[in-house]
């Protein structure tokens, strides 16, 4: 379970305009050619679709040529990202079926 959709969308947005910033503006096939991962996966990772793993952030983050620190400014900006993720308790149970009796 995604415990904060959002935030996702919220990646893929900061990926996006870190790659448009680029001095290359590098295309999502340049990128995911320099990040050494599939060009589909990386596109699914900013539509907000997926959720990369650590390693993947980190060839992406090498591919753009920048740093996590630049990477976690801009994140830092997204209000989707600040919202605390939900968890179990904030998921209501699910409701069970009546019990019979015999």
């Amino acid at each position: 379970m995604n415990r904060n959709p959002g935030g996702l969308h919220a990646l893929g947005s900061v990926l996006r305009a870190l790659r448009a910033e680029h001095t290359e503006a590098l295309s999502q096939d340049r990128l995911a050619l320099a990040s050494r991962i599939d060009r589909t996966h990386y596109a699914s990772i900013e539509r907000g679709e997926v959720n990369p793993t650590f390693e993947v952030l980190w060839a992406i983050v090498a591919g753009l040529g920048t740093n996590w620190e630049t990477l976690g400014r801009e994140l830092d900006k997204q209000p989707a990202l600040r919202k605390r993720p939900l968890t179990r308790a904030d998921i209501p149970a699910p409701k069970r079926g009546k019990s019979r009796g015999k």
